[in-house]
C-alpha cells in the first residue's frame, strides 16, 4: 500500500502485521500497565515535521493512526489518547 495522506495531513502507511521483528516499539503506561506500541517514532516525526502542535493534535485522528500498527480496546480509547499525548508532550520538549 502506498503512503496517503489524511485529512489532517499526516501520512497513512500500512507496514503489515509487525510480525516482520521492528524495533520501533515503546514501552507507554496506559492505565498503569507498560503497553508496548509500535510505529511512535515515526508518527511523532511525522507531526513534528507538519508542525502540528499538541494543542492542534486531532486526537481521534492520531488515535486511529496508532490502530494501524497496534491493538487498541475500544474501551481504553480514551486513556490511550491521553498517554500518547503525554508522550507526544515529552517528544516535543
Amino acid at each position: 500500500m502506498s503512503d496517503e495522506e489524511t485529512p489532517f495531513g499526516l501520512k497513512k502507511t500500512r507496514k503489515g502485521c509487525g510480525c516482520s521483528g521492528s524495533s520501533d516499539v515503546t514501552i507507554v503506561n496506559i492505565d498503569g500497565r507498560g503497553v508496548g506500541i509500535r510505529g511512535m517514532k515515526e508518527i511523532f516525526e511525522d507531526l513534528e515535521e507538519k508542525e502540528i502542535s499538541l494543542d492542534d493534535v486531532d486526537k481521534d485522528e492520531l488515535i486511529e493512526r496508532f490502530r494501524e500498527d497496534n491493538y487498541i480496546p475500544t474501551k481504553k480509547e480514551k486513556e490511550y489518547k491521553e498517554a500518547l499525548l503525554s508522550e507526544y508532550r515529552n517528544y516535543i520538549g
